[in-house]
């Protein structure tokens, strides 16, 4: 995952808003865990479609990928392969916060 992410970058006028960026996706991540805890798959999909469709400007390329595969496996109502990309959006987050600093 370190590899794919090396080269993700915002586009132009978007670096300053980076780090609320991020807090603002960690708080999405802490509700969807929650969802997940729920077996919500509602909410999961409503979260990983919104998700998909704004963080590649912003440089998080990667995330977006994840809420694609997220939103499909929600539909599917998959608790084990919700969980497995819940978990990589975490990591993935917790390295873009490595990677800023």
């Amino acid at each position: 995952m370190r590899e794919q992410i090396k080269d993700e970058k915002p586009e132009a006028g978007l670096e300053v808003f980076i780090d609320e960026f991020l807090e603002d996706r960690s708080l999405d991540l802490e509700k969807l865990k929650r969802a997940l805890e729920l077996k919500n798959f509602s909410e999961i999909k409503d979260m990983a479609h919104r998700l998909k469709g704004f963080c590649a400007p912003y440089g998080f390329n990667l995330l977006e990928k994840i809420s694609i595969e997220l939103e499909k496996v929600a539909l599917d109502k998959d608790l084990i392969k919700a969980t497995k990309y819940i978990t990589q959006m975490s990591e993935y987050l917790e390295l873009k916060k490595e990677k800023l600093k």
